[in-house]
C-alpha cells in the first residue's frame, strides 16, 4: 500500500510527499491508525483524480530551489523533517521529503542542513543538464525562510554558534562562496517547500500544491508517449543523455528526459 503511494509520489504527485514519508516510517509495524491514515491518502487521491502534473514547454535557463525544515518534529527520535524541490523554469523536476540523519540543535541547524542537502542535489541536477547540453544561469537562487541559516550559508553571519556543524554539512557554504548558488529569504507563507515538512491548513496546502504544478490543467498522456517514442528513436538525442541515463539514482530522473523532449519538440 505505502509502496504504491511512494511510486506515485515520486513520479507525479509531490503533494503527498509528507504523508507518504510519515507512513513509510511506520511500514515495519503499522497499527490500525496508520492503515486508516493510508486509506485517507487514497481517498484524497480519488478526490483529486482529475489533477495532473503539468510541464511547461517554454525553454528557459533558470533553475531555482526551495527548501524548508521542521525542527525536532519527530517525537520518538527528535530528528527534524526537511523537504525541498528544484524547479526548471516553472516546472518542478526534483522533490524530496525525509528526516535528517542527525539531531539538529536549533531551527537554524535544521534549515542549514536542509540547505546543504538541496545544494548537493543541485550539483547532480547541473551535471544532468550538462549532459543534455542545457545551459543553466548562475548563480542558482535557493529560497529559504530562515534568515540565520541563509546568512550562515552565504557567509555573512558570525559562525561561532554553529561550530558544532560538521565540515561535510558546510558544502552549501562552499557552493555559495564560488558563486554557483545564492540563498534568498522568502516569507514563510510563500515557502513552497513547507508542504514537505508538516500538515498544512487547506488553503495553504492548495496554494503550495498549485505552485508545484499539480492542478486540473493536464498535459495529455499521449504527448508523454510521443516524447518517449521520439526520444528512443532519435539517436542524436540518445547520445546527449546516455551518460546521465547510465547513473540512475531516482525515479524522478525520467522527468528530465520528458521535459527535454517537450521543450525540444514544442509539444
Amino acid at each position: 500500500m505505502v509502496g504504491s503511494l511512494g511510486y506515485l509520489m515520486n513520479c507525479t504527485r509531490p503533494d503527498i510527499a509528507y504523508a507518504v514519508n510519515k507512513l513509510a516510517q511506520m511500514a515495519s509495524c503499522p497499527t490500525e491508525a496508520h492503515v486508516s491514515s493510508a486509506k485517507n491518502v487514497f481517498r484524497y487521491l480519488k478526490g483529486t483524480e482529475d489533477y495532473y502534473f503539468n510541464i511547461d514547454s517554454e525553454p528557459t535557463n533558470d533553475v531555482t530551489a526551495w527548501f524548508d525544515a521542521s525542527w525536532a518534529d519527530d517525537v520518538d527520535s527528535q530528528r527534524s523533517t526537511f523537504g525541498y524541490t528544484i524547479f526548471y523554469g516553472s516546472t518542478p523536476i526534483v522533490w524530496k521529503c525525509r528526516r535528517h540523519r542527525s539531531i539538529s540543535l536549533s531551527t537554524t541547524d535544521a534549515e542549514f542542513l536542509a540547505a546543504t542537502e538541496v545544494s548537493r542535489e543541485l550539483t547532480y541536477v547541473q551535471n544532468i543538464f550538462e549532459c543534455l547540453k542545457i545551459k543553466v544561469n548562475l548563480p542558482i537562487s535557493i529560497y529559504g525562510d530562515n534568515a540565520n541559516a541563509n546568512s550562515l550559508a552565504n557567509g555573512t553571519s558570525n559562525p561561532i554558534r554553529t561550530r558544532h556543524i560538521r565540515i561535510r554539512e558546510k558544502y552549501v557554504s562552499k557552493k555559495a562562496s564560488t558563486g554557483e548558488i545564492i540563498l534568498r529569504k522568502v516569507d514563510t507563507s510563500s515557502q513552497i517547500a513547507d508542504i514537505f515538512t508538516k500538515a498544512l491548513p487547506k488553503d495553504t496546502f492548495e496554494s503550495h500544491r498549485s505552485a508545484l504544478n499539480v492542478s486540473v490543467n493536464k498535459l495529455q498522456i499521449h504527448k508523454c508517449l510521443v516524447c518517449a517514442e521520439v526520444f528512443v528513436t532519435n539517436n542524436k538525442l540518445h547520445r546527449h543523455v546516455r551518460a546521465a541515463h547510465q547513473d540512475v539514482r531516482h525515479m524522478q530522473e525520467g522527468m528530465f528526459l520528458v521535459l527535454f523532449c517537450v521543450i525540444e519538440f514544442k509539444l
